[in-house]
């Protein structure tokens, strides 16, 4: 088909059916994974629509067809941007005949749908990569009634493959690209060279089932020339889409009238816990004022009932003085991922502890690792009580709460509680991905985890783990050349490993608050995997602030791949300046300078949206004075970060969170100590700031 017959039926099309219909079609609020394409993206099977998902859905889709597999992880970045990042086995390669490609996409929703005008939407695809899937479009899609879809459009390079006209932008010279170790932003090329339109077709026959008609201009030349691959027949993909439910849908596919397909895609929103309120039970109730006990209680039993209720709370108690018409406690947060929250559920219990003479509760709040005292938060008794039932309580309150650095700089336990020692034993999981050889690399073992308060301010803490079954001790490639393998030698130490039980870390961790926005941190011994020596942070962070400085510096030694006591004769230094700012609307960026484990200088940008759950999503990038060919393959460090609540799933009360960070390679440029994530202090400062509580405060009486 012709460009003038594909727009004229096109446009026929929508004249016609916008004489009867206007109704547009309406997503799931939350989760809308039948809007997913083959590629991750907002689209119905191959092609692209002007669509977006819901804000926040973190998607994860894989699909199959002629030789080709895909594994896209999507977010909604915002609420009309849309990012993916892609792995894919494309036939036509050295791998036993396929090529394994990483790659990344962007979607943005230009205008939303209208009555009469349809939505228009823009996008680069594989714009960060090797270019297999590189390609540009502009399309526009129209919803008639609530059952029937059109999208069309115009694309460039991938999407140019077949029915190309003139550039429209005058840009006529694509060239071809030069991808080099790939991994690089390419925008030279981006809605170049011909163009070529696009269709389709999607009706909703019923509530789960869709089925999909499209006009595809994608060549698939490196696919139909390879062995592996398949013959493109047509122009033409049809698919059937049927949701299982909006968090899950499967589409089957014949693509180019040649080779059957199978897509899942899978969605969640952090927005969306199946456990909206949680589980756990009703907060103490706030007794009216007539039905207090008015007889008096000495201190030591205050503490001991205060004590006793916070504990059924998941709160612990550490300390509890009266001061007149104001009390001041010292508390240790096991359990809640929301502050505010365990805030509220504090000030109840006093309110039913203290006497009546008590106007004010002070609470000092005491990071559990370090015994630091990390924010104050003063609540008028008054006021807590007189806003607990009203509509727009927790607003109100605030408004008489402060939040400050507290004075006091750490917590002088008392020995004789005999919670020196604390311990855990539990599986641990390792991936490695993006080995041509094994896509999926992995270890499953046990970890024993151990920490030992010497004094209030110092520990000894360490990991020993023992692998089961796995296949990262098979990898084949070596390391990289042309810097120092601070890093991508990590197989050498997995191979030697083996099956063998080996020290994760083992260090002596010194706590220090000079001042009460000064934080700082000394750790001695066996870092991490790879590296021993001495490691210093120190934070400034204001509570009232939304940003904070941070200052780095290690001298390490390299361990012996065995994963023992026994060191390298190799040394590194590092130092990174680190400035950190929390964004409105849940945005934290961070910004790092310095020298780095190799010896290069540069810096990594980090950008996390943060949910006020627990969940987080984020990106960072790195970029030294190490050229890209000395890097090798990916050209420079990044990666993604993902890190999931466990309370989310389960409606529990936990602070236990799962995280992972997805490199697309490992190399020595960019590299930073792989420290155990309580080690670094920010996270554990931040978490009770202003901001953070102010996000949170909803929740103060639930």
């Amino acid at each position: 088909m012709g460009l003038i017959r594909c727009l004229v039926f096109a446009s026929f099309t929508i004249f016609i059916l916008n004489l009867n219909f206007t109704q547009k079609i309406v997503a799931s609020e939350f989760e809308d994974t039948i809007s997913l394409n083959n590629f991750g993206m907002p689209g119905d099977i191959d092609l692209p629509s002007a669509t977006r998902l819901p804000d926040g859905q973190f998607s994860v889709s894989s699909s199959a067809f002629g030789g080709t597999i895909r594994v896209n992880l999507s977010f909604q970045i915002l609420e009309n941007l849309t990012g993916a990042f892609r792995y894919a086995r494309v036939p036509g390669g050295r791998y036993k005949g396929y090529a394994w490609d990483r790659s990344f996409d962007l979607h943005y929703l230009v205008f939303k749908e209208k009555p009469i005008f349809p939505s228009v939407a823009l996008g680069l695809r594989d714009f960060i990569g090797t270019g297999i899937y590189s390609g540009e479009y502009v399309v526009m899609t129209k919803s008639f009634g609530p059952d029937f879809k059109i999208s069309g459009g115009v694309g460039w390079g991938r999407f140019a493959g077949y029915n190309g006209f003139t550039n429209i932008f005058s840009r006529s010279n694509r060239g071809g690209r030069d991808h080099g170790y790939g991994g690089t932003l390419e925008t030279d090329n981006i809605f170049s060279g011909d163009n070529s339109p696009f269709l389709s077709l999607s009706y909703r026959a019923s509530k789960k089932l869709q089925i999909i008609s499209e006009f595809s201009s994608d060549g698939y030349y490196q696919e139909v020339s390879s062995p592996k691959g398949f013959n493109r027949r047509s122009d033409i993909n049809i698919g059937i889409k049927y949701s299982v439910d909006p968090t899950l849908t499967v589409m089957a596919t014949l693509m180019h009238m040649d080779t059957v397909g199978l897509t899942v895609n899978l969605g969640i929103n952090p927005k969306n816990s199946p456990y909206q309120s949680g589980t756990e039970p009703a907060p103490m109730p706030i007794l009216q004022k007539k039905y207090r006990s008015q007889d008096p209680n000495s201190e030591k039993d205050i503490l001991a009932e205060s004590k006793r209720l916070l504990k059924l709370e998941g709160i612990e108690l550490k300390a509890l003085k009266l001061f007149g018409n104001h009390v001041e406690v010292g508390i240790i947060n096991r359990r809640y991922i929301n502050i505010s929250q365990m805030i509220g559920r504090v000030a109840r219990i006093l309110s039913l502890t203290t006497p009546p003479i008590t106007r004010e509760f002070q609470i000092n709040i005491i990071d559990f690792k370090s015994n630091l005292v990390v924010s104050e938060i003063t609540i008028n008794r008054e006021d807590f009580e007189d806003n607990e039932l009203k509509f727009n309580g927790p607003e109100n309150l605030f408004g008489s709460v402060t939040i400050n650095n507290s004075n006091k700089l750490f917590f002088d336990n008392d020995q004789k509680e005999g919670n020196r020692l604390s311990w855990s034993f539990y599986p641990y999981l390792d991936l490695m991905l993006f080995d041509p050889d094994a896509p999926i690399r992995y270890h499953i073992g046990a970890e024993l985890y151990g920490r030992y308060k010497v004094t209030p301010l110092t520990a000894i803490s360490g990991s020993l783990r023992k692998p089961i079954t796995g296949i990262m001790d098979e990898v084949k490639r070596g390391p990289k050349s042309g810097l120092p393998n601070v890093r991508s030698d990590f197989m050498y130490y997995h191979r030697d490993i083996g099956s063998n039980l080996f020290i994760n870390f083992l260090t002596i961790d010194q706590y220090l608050k000079p001042l009460p926005n000064l934080y700082g941190v000394v750790n001695v011994g066996l870092l991490e995997l790879m590296h021993a020596g001495v490691r210093s942070e120190i934070i400034w962070k204001n509570n009232k602030k939304p940003f904070a400085f941070g200052l780095d510096v290690a001298n390490v030694q390299k361990r012996e791949t065995s994963g023992n006591f026994n060191l390298k004769n190799e040394y590194y230094s590092t130092y990174l300046a680190s400035i950190y700012y929390d964004l409105p609307r849940d945005w934290i960026v961070k910004f790092d300078f310095g020298k780095y484990l190799a010896g290069d200088l540069g810096s990594t940008l980090s950008i996390n949206r943060s949910f006020n759950n627990g969940w987080e999503f984020g990106a960072y990038a790195t970029l030294t004075d190490v050229p890209f060919s000395t890097f090798g393959e990916g050209s420079f460090e990044k990666g993604l970060i993902i890190k999931a609540p466990i309370s989310w799933f389960t409606g529990k009360k936990s602070r236990a969170v799962a995280s992972a960070t997805i490199r697309p390679i490992t190399g020595d440029g960019g590299a930073k100590l792989n420290l155990s994530k309580d080690k670094y202090l920010y996270n554990a400062i931040s978490e009770y700031d202003t901001k953070n509580l102010q996000d949170n405060w909803k929740r103060v009486f639930r």
